[in-house]
């Protein structure tokens, strides 16, 4: 059995947040609004210099292993400091099943909950059921969808449209 912990991610985790972000990108590249080839080519101070931005980064460690990531991006401005975004969600495949993917959210909502925010975005492609069932389970309900919001390889996307109230009890 699995002992996953979670943790927020600093410049010293460059190194593993890149491998696991370049096989989240290699595993599912439906998921994500990047790709595997590019992101294999930027510099480690590319990797290095993400911690310094306005995201917040978490990943799940089972031992000393990075098994997910997710990272958190609020909005700028006085009328929509009040929300913010979960984005880069992944669970390796071997760790998938372990609450791993939960103990990522649960920490981000809680850490947003630091911060101006009080509604947590995020988008999802139609075709991720299962990552769908784990952000209701998180408390996300889907208010819309966004036709055509990625198109890989040729194949359309929509997205659907999700949040979560902090401010409210799920």
């Amino acid at each position: 059995m699995s002992n996953i912990h979670v943790r927020r991610l600093s410049a010293d985790d460059a190194e593993s947040y890149r491998a696991l972000r370049i096989e989240a990108l290699k595993d599912a590249p439906k998921a994500f609004r990047d790709v595997a080839a590019e992101a294999e080519v930027r510099p480690m101070v590319y990797w290095r210099e993400l911690f310094g931005g306005t995201r917040t980064f978490f990943g799940a460690y089972d031992a000393d292993k990075m098994v997910g990531q997710v990272n958190f991006m609020p909005e700028t401005g006085q009328v929509v400091a009040h929300k913010g975004w979960l984005l880069g969600m992944y669970v390796s495949p071997l760790a998938r099943g372990t609450g791993a993917g939960l103990a990522l959210i649960e920490t981000l909502l809680d850490y947003a909950l630091t911060t101006p925010c009080r509604q947590v975005h995020l988008g999802v492609g139609d075709f991720n059921a299962a990552a769908i069932r784990l952000y209701e389970r998180a408390g996300f309900e889907r208010y819309g969808t966004e036709p055509r919001g990625q198109i890989v390889d040729g194949q359309v996307i929509d997205e659907h449209l999700m949040v979560r109230f902090l401010d409210t009890t799920p």
